[in-house]
């Protein structure tokens, strides 16, 4: 694709191309400015929320809570993010040393599939990789397919004999597991956080080691973009929904019972009750090329809730920020190597909201392989060079070979 024109980021020229999204620089293009900055990959729209650059998605209630008081100082932030818990969640072995935030950094975000009253395995929905390069100059989020082929090595600790053959998005339930049945105490989490880190450790030549690791959990982020009243939101697929009717009334599996039409989600961009947004950007049956396509749904939702947080309407409504601040330790549990949120929020405070870079793992695409009838993700040569990029600090690099790996925001 042709670039439909440039723009300077540090006094270097970026060609684009015809949707507006940064291309890598041509063999010999000049790098005006280098010295001082490298150039980033830029997304173009600017209603990311600030937060989401410094540890991403981990502090997006932050955004809507102490986004509008971040000049107040620590004392605001302090209150702001006091009802978050922070828990020691990762195992030594795969910590990052000291507690210092000033190099590159690895941070682990999971989404949890997690509801109340329920014996179901907790699942991780959504695996996210956040890398901030030691320049603290970009953030790169990488999403790994739920449906990864991995294996899990025995862990005695908690009972686990290990398994040659599973699904990325199944690691969590391993180790969070009592009795047969889902742990939801402290020891529980921690449990699902050391085999699922374990895991991915072990499919980077190098291993990583992590800074933190946050869990978001499905019904505080429910609880949130219901606060929010919803969100705007620019539907990209025809979408079939898997749990809702064309009433709205939730059913286990539209597909599967006989007679229910299911509520579809046509092209166009429009409000979204706050049902309708999490539902949408569940989806995955039916899409062309399905977990990656929810993938980029699920970026899309969250820029829509990013956008609205920082709306003036939400900021200026004491109220709805009390409503976000309540909802806070219910999204979030944190481990943040016993470095206080504040420090995370000022130490990244003056880094930009265009510095945000969503990466596709395979390229988006699929690189499946079916054994004993289940379907399961490989990891392709390229996508296992970029997580050596990522134990290397060399992301930057990688992409410039790599930019179809850049997702788009729209």
């Amino acid at each position: 694709m042709q670039p439909r024109s440039t723009s300077t980021v540090y006094g270097s020229p970026v060609r684009r191309d015809d949707a507006g999204d940064a291309l890598p620089p041509e063999d010999g293009e000049p790098t005006k400015g280098a010295k001082k900055k490298r150039r980033r990959f830029l997304p173009t729209d600017p209603g990311w929320a600030k937060t989401l650059l410094i540890i991403g998605a981990v502090l997006v209630i932050i955004s809507g809570i102490s986004g509008g008081i971040v000049v107040a100082g620590r004392v605001a932030l302090y209150y702001a993010t006091k009802d978050i818990p922070d828990e020691n969640l990762l195992p030594p072995e795969i910590r990052a040393a000291g507690k210092n935030i000033d190099g590159a950094l690895n941070i682990l975000l999971l989404g949890l599939d997690q509801r109340k009253n329920s014996d179901a395995q907790i699942r991780t929905d959504s695996i996210i990789l956040i890398h901030i390069p030691k320049a603290h100059d970009a953030a790169y989020l990488i999403s790994l397919p739920r449906d990864t082929k991995v294996s899990i090595p025995p862990m005695p600790k908690f009972g686990y004999p290990g398994t040659d053959l599973a699904k990325l998005n199944e690691v969590y339930q391993y180790g969070n597991r009592k009795n047969g049945k889902p742990d939801d105490s402290p020891q529980g989490r921690t449990n699902g956080v050391t085999a699922t880190a374990t895991v991915i450790n072990n499919l980077v030549p190098g291993g990583i080691k992590f800074n933190a690791v946050a869990i978001i959990n499905f019904e505080g982020f429910k609880k949130l973009v219901e606060a929010l009243d919803g969100v705007h939101m620019c539907i990209d697929h025809v979408v079939r929904s898997e749990h809702y009717d064309s009433k709205g009334r939730y059913h286990t599996s539209t597909s599967s019972e006989p007679g229910v039409i299911p509520y579809t989600y046509k092209k166009g961009c429009r409000d979204l009750k706050a049902w309708e947004a999490l539902d949408y950007a569940r989806q995955r049956y039916g899409l062309p090329n399905a977990d990656y396509d929810r993938q980029r749904h699920q970026q899309q939702l969250l820029q829509a809730i990013f956008t609205k947080l920082m709306s003036r309407g939400t900021l200026t409504d004491v109220s709805k920020l009390m409503e976000l601040k309540n909802a806070a330790g219910d999204l979030l549990t944190l481990d943040l190597n016993g470095v206080p949120i504040e420090d995370w929020l000022f130490s990244f405070k003056h880094l930009k909201t265009n510095n945000i870079v969503m990466v596709k793992m395979n390229a988006g695409t699929y690189a499946s392989e079916k054994i004993n009838g289940q379907s399961y993700e490989r990891l392709t040569d390229d996508s296992v060079a970029l997580l050596k990029a990522v134990h290397d600090d060399k992301v930057y690099e990688f992409l410039l070979d790599h930019s179809t790996w850049i997702s788009k925001s729209k």
